[in-house]
């Protein structure tokens, strides 16, 4: 058996379309739209939240220092620590990080201290970390 050559297929192609175009459109087929290209069903509406007001959102707590550091590390350690507080470990976080935040019980750490209050500043040894409450 011979193969059609390409320009053999695309008379043929052509020639099939140019018959369906002259029946008109299939009763499946939209007026306007290429053949064979069905029309999309509109989209299935979406579940909203109903019933449930939005959560409160906490007002974001500034750090404070503990006044027996200052005497203990440098000030462009401490600047350092309040302009980013993410950067110490503990920001924000409850003093007891498996149970639920409560006050007094288990409030959140935005105190900056060291690891070791009885010792001084050290950068590897001693270094700072946020703290529900100064010592």
């Amino acid at each position: 058996m011979k193969r059609p050559s390409l320009a053999a297929a695309a008379v043929g192609v052509a020639a099939v379309l140019a018959m369906a175009s002259l029946n008109g459109p299939p009763a499946t087929q939209a007026a306007g739209t290429a053949p064979f290209q069905a029309t999309l069903p509109p989209p299935a509406p979406t579940a909203t939240n109903v019933g449930m007001p939005p959560a409160p959102t906490e007002v974001p707590q500034t750090g404070q220092v503990c006044q027996f550091i200052l005497n203990k590390v440098p000030a462009q350690v401490i600047a350092s620590a309040l302009a980013n507080p993410d950067a110490v470990y503990g920001f924000n976080r409850p003093r007891n990080p498996n149970v639920a935040v409560s006050y007094p019980l288990n409030p959140r750490r935005v105190y900056l201290s060291l690891w070791n209050p009885h010792v001084h500043f050290h950068p590897m040894f001693n270094s700072l970390k946020w703290v529900a409450g100064c010592p």
